[in-house]
């Protein structure tokens, strides 16, 4: 008899043991306050009606009043972002307004849901590099969605997307720490931490391009004749036709520096950069080591229109691949400094340029991948 009383607690106590695996890391454990943080204007203010049909759906994931519902959904709050660079401190302000209650317990998270593209994302993280308690998802709205992409989340099924960010997982994420000359006053230095991409030559011009197409400033008679959705791609085309080739000098870790014409260079978390462009197979935030990719011996513009082809939809011999902790660039002594797009913002960062890969410092929520 003792020995079937023995042998039942022992099976409680592996199911017990199943159970708690299987939780640990689950979106509502500890979860106390969800904010659903809205940028209106991404994707060229598309994200406006995108909202207006999810928030229809938001409530058969999430409650609405102040507490904990029968069926334990938690409570959400919204923040609509006020203009540019307005969710960083909005994001932080809600963060430090949840954390001062002395009887907020211990264990308790905050979920900062992102209703954008990178570019806002990128802005509601900037002060919680390795702060506790704090996990982010998003509903993709942007242009490009690459983070997203790397996240696995739907680009098209708000349900599911909400599914995911309620019964999904969250895991680690790094990012890369930037430190970089500010573009309207060169003599001072600027930090970011980047969490999808980043990225310097024919892809950063096509980003100011698409910028000043935006703002209605370009006069390009092709852009304006193009759905909004091309615009980038075509701005890209155009910037790998007229390539001048600058010269950069490059440092990886401790490696000796090397020179080398610039065309293009890029560096992601995940996979994808560009909306969905697959130039870095394998890679994801989890790594311990970043990866930045370069053309290297391209100085044609015929040569660089085949190559960037091949990087697009096949693979490129010229196109090389590099694992780093430190990444340091600059542009060559008389030569104007070099735009630099980070997380689809442009116009901001210039050369010189210093980047950490910096592991594990975000939690960010996926699917579930035991289910």
């Amino acid at each position: 008899m003792a020995y079937m009383v023995l042998v039942n607690f022992s099976v409680y106590l592996i199911l017990l043991f199943l159970i708690v695996l299987v939780l640990f890391g689950k979106v509502y454990s500890g979860v106390s306050n969800v904010c659903f943080i809205v940028n209106r204007k991404s994707n060229h203010e598309a994200c406006n009606s995108d909202w207006e049909k999810i928030k229809k759906e938001i409530p058969t994931y999430f409650a609405t009043d102040l507490k904990k519902s029968e069926s334990d959904i938690i409570a959400y709050d919204v923040i609509e972002t006020t203009g540019p660079g307005s969710a960083t401190d909005q994001a932080y302000k809600y963060y430090t307004e949840w954390n001062a209650p002395e009887d907020r317990a211990a264990g308790d998270d905050l979920f900062l849901i992102v209703c954008g593209g990178d570019g806002t994302v990128s802005d509601v993280v900037q002060k919680f590099s390795g702060v506790k308690g704090v996990k982010f998802g998003v509903l993709p709205m942007g242009t490009g969605n690459d983070l997203a992409r790397t996240l696995k989340m739907p680009m098209n099924d708000s349900s599911e997307a909400l599914r995911i960010l309620k019964d999904g997982r969250s895991q680690s994420h790094g990012a890369y720490f930037i430190k970089a000359t500010c573009a309207q006053d060169p003599d001072q230095e600027d930090e970011r931490m980047c969490i999808a991409n980043f990225d310097l030559g024919i892809t950063a011009i096509a980003g100011e391009t698409k910028k000043l197409h935006d703002l209605g400033v370009s006069s390009n008679i092709l852009l304006r004749a193009m759905p909004k959705s091309w615009v980038y791609r075509i701005a890209t085309a155009m910037s790998t036709l007229t390539c001048d080739f600058p010269k950069i000098e490059m440092k990886v870790d401790e490696n000796e520096p090397i020179t080398l014409p610039l065309s293009l260079l890029v560096s992601c978390t995940g996979p994808t950069i560009g909306a969905g462009v697959e130039f870095f197979p394998g890679m994801n935030p989890q790594r311990e080591k970043g990866q930045v990719g370069y053309l290297d011996g391209v100085d044609s513009v015929y040569r660089l229109s085949a190559e960037m082809l091949k990087v697009a939809y096949w693979s490129s011999n010229y196109f090389k691949r590099v694992a780093f902790e430190k990444l340091a660039i600059t542009h060559e002594e008389g030569s104007p400094p070099l735009p630099i797009h980070i997380d689809g913002e442009i116009g901001e960062w210039q050369t010189p340029i210093s980047v950490t890969w910096k592991p594990n410092v975000f939690q960010f929520v996926g699917p579930d991948k035991s289910h």
